[in-house]
């Protein structure tokens, strides 16, 4: 890609090599934060709506 001389699109979606493949241990454990929360919201909240 180097040796085009293209106009690059910033628009354009991410090429093999920009895609990032580690995440940090903070951000991994938010998305799991994350999840848990909408796990126990949906829960309950399904239980609080059939009850009633």
């Amino acid at each position: 890609m180097a040796d085009t001389h293209a106009h690059h699109d910033p628009n354009a979606a991410p090429m093999h090599t920009d895609v990032r493949e580690s995440f940090s241990a903070g951000q991994v454990a938010f998305c799991y934060l994350l999840a848990f929360v909408s796990l126990v919201v949906g829960i309950v909240s399904g239980l609080l709506f059939i009850n009633d």
